[in-house]
């Protein structure tokens, strides 16, 4: 990990996606230097409500599933809920998902729904690159796990409430 993330990180709230918990799940030892770096510095990690839905699904019996139970436990330190403001903010920012995203996908408007509320305190780190356009996120780092058939790209990026005024106001414009 470089200087620059740990000054990105400290003392902040850094979002997992749950791409990330996966591969961090199915390439242990991939993603090991990672989470080791981060006990270098106070940084909190968190999740959303249905985080363990989406990771729990496809498993093949008590013994995996006690496995992902345990590994959530690890590295998920705090849930932010879906309050109304969140949902409020996912709402919003659904109106980009259909022109500046490939999937608008519940989870991650969602996701940027709690970037959204919690302002700069809070950064998620996510492999899916496509849902997170530059025109409403920063993209503050990009991270790149080596696995045995490819790299996991992964990014770090904070809400920008003027990137996404600019872009409501261009919405606003629009004779459609």
């Amino acid at each position: 990990m470089t200087t620059n993330l740990k000054a990105l990180l400290e003392n902040k709230t850094l979002l997992l996606d749950t791409n990330i918990l996966a591969y961090s799940y199915r390439y242990p030892k991939e993603f090991a230097g990672f989470w080791k770096e981060l006990n270098n510095f106070p940084v909190d990690t968190a999740g959303i409500p249905h985080l363990d839905i989406e990771l729990f699904k496809g498993t093949r019996g008590p013994l995996e599933l006690k496995k992902k139970a345990d590994f959530l436990k690890k590295y998920i330190k705090k849930t932010f809920e879906l309050t109304p403001e969140v949902i409020r903010n996912a709402k919003l920012l659904s109106l980009c998902s259909s022109h500046e995203t490939k999937s608008g996908d519940i989870t991650d408007l969602f996701l940027g729904g709690v970037l959204k509320e919690q302002g700069n305190n809070c950064i998620l780190m996510t492999a899916n690159t496509n849902d997170f356009p530059e025109t409403i996120y920063d993209w503050l780092e990009i991270l790149n796990f080596p696995v045995p058939t490819r790299i996991i790209n992964c990014i770090l990026v904070r809400y920008s409430e003027v990137k996404f005024a600019k872009y409501i106001a261009s919405f606003k414009q629009r004779k459609i």
